[in-house]
């Protein structure tokens, strides 16, 4: 009987890794056993790019966004909430390419936003209040929301003379903004912290109304 190998199939395998490794600096692409290593380590490495891709991608966008908002007055985090909330549904990319090559149509799309916002019911409030909000992480900044007049404010830059100060991430923000979480549990639960006038900031936790 023959004596069977497996030579064909072996010189396959390293064949295919040898074809991987073409391109490798120095004896990676030419030794099989150094190459074996190569690719595997090169396999890995992709994996781990492509997952980092994705984030970069939507950093970028986050980025490009931002940018437009800040030089029409707005902010991001407003902006994302405002359109939820109008029911627009557009992602992120295709508001990324609108605010680079199509600048009207997204000033159009920010001043919807601003409108919803400023929209929130204040006619129980006869006093003056002035909260600062601090978004940290993602869409970071600051702006101010104000009420005078039984009549709310809102403007994207730091407010000194202010009663207080929220401090919490972008997307604590858009749940509350969204109603999908109450504020006083989302400050009794750590997830937002609150600086400065507690009387005041129960008066808007309790009196002013998101619509």
């Amino acid at each position: 009987m023959a004596r069977t190998t497996c030579a064909v199939a072996s010189r396959k395998r390293r064949k295919r890794v040898l074809e991987q490794a073409k391109g490798f600096r120095g004896n990676r692409s030419k030794l099989i056993r150094m190459a074996y290593g190569a690719v595997d380590r090169a396999m890995k490495n992709a994996y781990i790019g492509r997952k980092q891709k994705k984030r970069q991608f939507r950093a970028l966008w986050t980025q490009r966004i931002n940018a437009a908002c800040r030089a029409l007055g707005s902010k991001y985090s407003w902006l994302i909430d405002g359109l939820n909330k109008a029911g627009i549904e557009i992602n992120r990319k295709q508001l990324s390419e609108i605010a680079v090559n199509d600048a009207p149509a997204f000033e159009q799309i920010v001043k919807k936003v601003r409108k919803t916002f400023e929209s929130a019911d204040a006619r129980e409030v006869f006093e003056h209040v002035a909260i600062e909000v601090d978004i940290v992480g993602e869409g970071a900044g600051a702006f101010y929301f104000e009420v005078a007049e039984r009549a709310c404010v809102v403007e994207p830059y730091n407010y000194y003379n202010n009663d207080g100060r929220i401090i919490a991430s972008a997307d604590v923000i858009l749940q509350l903004a969204a109603k999908k979480i109450h504020m006083r549990d989302a400050w009794y639960s750590g997830q937002i912290k609150f600086e400065g006038n507690e009387v005041k900031f129960n008066l808007l936790l309790d009196k002013i109304k998101l619509k």
